[in-house]
């Protein structure tokens, strides 16, 4: 299976499912089953921020695209 198909599969999952693979693919490179305590305020921080004012949102493809310029570095 290519990167491709991998993508195109996982991009049919429900959001949930899609947010539980995000999470087990951050613990196999984090190498921890617990990275909720360093993340968790964070995340609830930002959640907040966009329940707040939603126009704060980036497109995705914005976003992945400023994140591969920046690793491309």
């Amino acid at each position: 299976m290519t990167l491709d198909d991998l993508t195109t599969a996982a991009l049919q999952l429900s959001p949930i499912l899609r947010a539980e693979l995000v999470e087990r693919l951050i613990v196999s490179l984090h190498g921890t089953e617990d990275i909720h305590p360093e993340w968790s305020g964070e995340l609830d921080r930002r959640d907040a921020e966009m329940d707040r004012d939603p126009g704060l949102g980036r497109p995705a493809d914005e976003v992945f695209r400023r994140l591969r310029a920046r690793l491309a570095e």
